[in-house]
């Protein structure tokens, strides 16, 4: 028998492989090319169109033959998740390979066996075995056969990994962006975050050969195979929604949807009613305390109240219930308003990504559909996009509802309460020395 081994190293790119593959697909499985002549393995799977391929230098001495087949996505799958999980739990220097043993008969390969170390972590009293599992070995894929085939004949363009670099040092900031776009020699980094389409303003040109439109996910897999090869350039082959990106060790080809709708959709025009710089971390906290009431969970609403230079956030229009005066600075608004949103909008978005900072800009903006958001910034730079986007409603800010949430909060600080808790014990222990005789 021969070996098919793959080293531990390459687990990140095939763990990517596995997870692409869908099981109700015709093509729910990972086909296998071993060419001796060129010392490679070429591995491709994925669900059609979104492939992934991988070239594996073999090893001198490795026997293989040349030949092409499948193995069955439910086999790959597993037999990589059995030694991922494995080597996790070591707690040795010992990682272990994925390795299917292969069986060779009549100028082919037929079937495929891994053997399953299980975890021995835990001590047993009794003698442990390993599981086998072998399956038949069918002909590659005729869509895999073609990826192959079709790959030269992309118009592909090579990309500095160094330029690159420097396009990724001003995509960090953008946080979680759906789709971003850079064209060749432009200043103006365009992206789309929330729904929202912007534009940011590069401190530095960079020459790119031609512009590059990508979403997220793409771009997470253009940042892992700059990293993983040993190139000073990546090929990428734009067609319609169909990417490219291929390194001499990696190629991967994503549909996108959605792409051409961002190239096409303008800048969002929004009016800003309320602008204001605010203390997030105790914004944040008094949201997240809500929950560990019943009452308030269930109902799942909070006034933010904006009046006279202050801002109030409150559970209930009422002195009752929870509420909090919260610090804020630069307040912009030309009058009293009154707003309600729901507390779970905001805690299951990407809000934990700005608590490092100390104050926050928020906005509260009104659409072309007179529709109302809290926006929440990283940035306080004009043009930048939101952080963070849920949708707030405007409420009738009479006096009554104005009072009873201010009612409700206390406007003395942390600080002067504790300097008057402070002073009060202090001229009680003088009254008390004073009565002893000292």
């Amino acid at each position: 028998m021969n070996e098919l081994v793959i080293p531990h190293t390459l687990f990140r790119s095939f763990e990517a492989i596995s997870k692409q593959l869908q099981a109700k697909k015709a093509d729910y499985g990972v086909s296998v090319f071993i060419s001796p002549k060129d010392a490679t393995v070429t591995w491709v799977g994925g669900s059609n169109p979104n492939y992934s391929l991988i070239v594996q230098p073999l090893e001198k001495g490795h026997g293989l033959k040349q030949a092409k087949f499948y193995i069955p996505g439910d086999f790959f799958k597993h037999s990589l998740k059995s030694v991922i999980a494995f080597n996790r739990k070591s707690t040795g220097s010992l990682l272990l390979p994925l390795i299917f043993e292969l069986e060779y008969k009549n100028g082919k390969y037929i079937n495929a066996t891994h053997v399953e170390i299980p975890d021995i972590s835990i001590p047993s009293l009794n003698p442990i075995y390993p599981s086998c599992r072998k399956f038949d070995l069918l002909a590659a894929f005729k869509k895999h056969v073609e990826y192959i085939d079709t790959l030269p004949q992309r118009a592909v363009v090579e990309f500095s990994i160094a330029d690159l670099d420097k396009l990724d040092m001003n995509v960090n900031p953008l946080g979680n962006f759906e789709y971003l776009q850079l064209e060749s020699n432009s200043h103006n980094l365009r992206f789309q975050r929330g729904g929202n389409v912007g534009i940011e303003t590069l401190s530095s040109n960079i020459p790119l050969p031609v512009t590059l439109t990508i979403n997220n996910e793409t771009y997470q897999q253009l940042r892992h195979i700059c990293q993983e090869t040993q190139s000073q350039t990546v090929a990428i082959a734009q067609e319609g929604e169909l990417i490219t990106i291929r390194s001499p060790e990696k190629t991967v080809t994503r549909s996108i949807a959605g792409l051409t709708a961002f190239i096409e959709t303008q800048q969002n025009q929004s009016t800003i009613e309320v602008t204001l710089i605010a203390d997030i971390q105790s914004f944040k906290g008094e949201i997240e305390s809500h929950a560990d009431y019943k009452s308030e969970k269930k109902a799942d609403q909070c006034y933010f109240l904006i009046d006279d230079n202050k801002i109030y956030m409150s559970s209930t229009i009422s002195a009752d219930g929870l509420s909090k005066a919260v610090y804020a600075k630069s307040i912009k608004s030309e009058q009293t308003r009154l707003y309600r949103f729901h507390p779970k909008e905001l805690i299951n978005t990407h809000i934990n990504d700005l608590i490092s900072m100390a104050q926050v800009k928020i906005c509260i903006v009104i659409n072309e559909n007179h529709e109302r958001f809290f926006e929440f910034y990283s940035s306080t730079k004009e043009g930048s996009l939101p952080y963070v986007q849920i949708p707030v409603e405007t409420i009738d800010t009479s006096v009554s509802n104005i009072n009873k949430i201010k009612n409700g909060c206390i406007t003395k600080t942390v600080q002067e309460i504790l300097e008057t808790i402070q002073q009060e014990n202090g001229s009680a222990q003088n009254e008390q020395l004073e009565l002893i005789g000292f």
